[in-house]
């Protein structure tokens, strides 16, 4: 299971590792609650609004290998298409659905991409902890979740990344998130006392960043008070404990404007 974000009516923005060497992919959306991959042909609101993935599109240089991580994480960002086109007023969302989806703009600035900007990730990913191969259980969280963090220096990420070597990524393709952010769901600032509760925060929160299964999800802020989609979650480490822990990757949007205007064009 992969996370991503509706940029049209067509096109879904995700990680290239998470469709390259699938044979048969499903969009689903319109829920904060996980749907287990052998549920989405019954589960009421899977059943009548998911889009099969018929196109996949990848950046040429980009090559899955998943014994190197310096390779498969080598802009790792792809933009799909559906079947059929979303109509995000469709009332099948309202009678089955716990919300309706919508599609978010995409930031092709690397200005935006800025030290200390507030950011917020999502994903159904577990809290922290990385499964292990010949481990059956599934780790999904029922709900899905948010994290909020900074953008940090790609420096913190530089160093942090040494073994394998991930400068050269870092540099080109990345954004690197490490602290914890100040910014909810819906983009407005969090108030710090502890005796106050955000009625708005109706997604848990998590610490940290992404972890197993958060490949692909968006990295999103706020611009000029609009939600905007900054990249999507490509790595982070596993310490020894087998936990999930920062600094945190996520392929930049920015970084691959002309790849990514290109596909939001055949459709205009």
């Amino acid at each position: 299971m992969c996370g991503g974000a509706i940029i049209s009516r067509f096109h879904i923005l995700t990680s290239a590792a998470c469709v390259e060497d699938v044979t048969e992919l499903y969009a689903i959306s319109g829920t904060i609650s996980y749907v287990p991959p052998q549920d989405i042909h019954s589960n009421g609101c899977t059943k009548n609004t998911k889009r099969k993935i018929v196109y996949t599109c990848i950046p040429k240089e980009y090559n899955l290998d998943y014994k190197q991580v310096e390779t498969w994480s080598y802009n790792d960002i792809a933009v799909v298409r559906v079947d059929i086109q979303y109509d995000f007023s469709d009332p099948q969302y309202d009678k089955y659905c716990q919300f309706r989806p919508n599609s978010i703009p995409v930031n092709f600035n690397i200005a935006n991409e800025n030290k200390d900007r507030d950011v917020i990730t999502f994903g159904f990913g577990h809290q922290s902890l990385w499964r292990l191969k010949d481990t059956k259980k599934d780790f999904n969280y029922p709900h899905l979740m948010y994290t909020r963090a900074k953008i940090s220096d790609q420096g913190k990420c530089k160093a942090a990344y040494q073994k394998p070597n991930l400068t050269e990524n870092i540099v080109k393709y990345m954004i690197c998130t490490n602290a914890s952010g100040n910014i909810d769901i819906n983009g407005k600032l969090v108030q710090r006392r502890r005796d106050l509760v955000n009625e708005d925060d109706f997604l848990t929160r998590r610490q940290g960043g992404i972890c197993q299964n958060d490949h692909g999800v968006p990295l999103v802020t706020w611009i000029n008070e609009e939600e905007t989609v900054l990249g999507v979650g490509s790595v982070f480490r596993v310490n020894k404990d087998n936990k999930c822990e920062g600094p945190f990757l996520y392929t930049s949007t920015a970084r691959n404007k002309v790849f990514i205007e290109c596909l939001l064009e055949e459709t205009k």
